[in-house]
């Protein structure tokens, strides 16, 4: 797995990717017409020598098997890095299907935890508050999950093609940021539903999505975030 840092500074990023573009769109082709023109000069000069024509052949053969060679080199490399840039786009674009069921599991789970903290279930045998509680941290885990995956398959597409990766990583950033706070309110989650009366000081009331879920409104604004940038990444334009 290729792990990428979602902190790093994307200037040596954005120096990295125009180096390659240019490299592709121009360079290449200026660096083989230059080879091609010096082994034309080259081929002048050892014709022009004084020398057996056996050692002009091998010398011509040698230096102009040498600047093909060369040429071929510049070319192979400028075709590996437009397929690796094509592969990551393939990529990102098997990455569409996951992130509508990424959706999917964001509604479901946020659905079920704000059930749970503005109504939870009685529960009267310590069976009754353990099975809960293993819903509630399975809940969790799949937010985990989704976030593993999400962050494997992105640096994944960063490796292959880091000028989409870049424009991936504010809201890949996001979206992880988003899945921690919810995670992080998963243990404050269960101590309310298993404790006696459901005390509401065992809520971590500094914990964002607990605050917000305890408004009972239908969408809060930690789900329309994490859907926001699930809905960007599943409509960049790619080459």
């Amino acid at each position: 797995m290729y792990r990428v840092n979602l902190d790093k500074k994307p200037i040596f990023s954005i120096l990295k990717i125009n180096i390659t573009n240019f490299y592709i769109k121009y360079l290449a082709d200026i660096i083989s017409l230059l080879a091609l023109l010096f082994t034309i000069f080259g081929t002048s000069l050892i014709l022009l020598e004084k020398n057996p024509a056996t050692v002009v052949l091998s010398n011509l053969g040698g230096f102009v098997g040498g600047m093909f060679t060369f040429i071929a080199v510049v070319y192979t490399l400028k075709e590996f890095l437009i397929n690796k840039q094509r592969q990551g786009s393939s990529e990102y674009l098997s990455l569409i299907n996951d992130l509508f069921e990424m959706t999917k599991t964001v509604n479901k789970v946020l659905w079920k935890l704000g059930r749970y903290i503005n109504r939870p279930p009685l529960l009267n045998t310590p069976a009754e508050k353990y099975s809960e509680r293993e819903k509630i941290k399975a809940l969790g885990n799949e937010l985990k999950t989704l976030k593993y995956t999400l962050l494997t398959k992105y640096g994944s597409i960063c490796f292959l093609n880091e000028g989409l990766g870049l424009r991936m990583l504010d809201d890949i950033k996001e979206l992880g940021d988003q899945i921690s706070v919810i995670t992080d309110s998963i243990d404050s989650i269960c101590q309310y539903v298993t404790s006696k009366n459901h005390d509401s000081s065992l809520l971590d009331k500094n914990n964002a999505f607990i605050a917000e879920a305890a408004l009972d409104a239908l969408l809060t604004p930690t789900h329309l975030e994490i859907i926001g940038a699930l809905g960007r990444l599943t409509s960049l334009k790619v080459i």
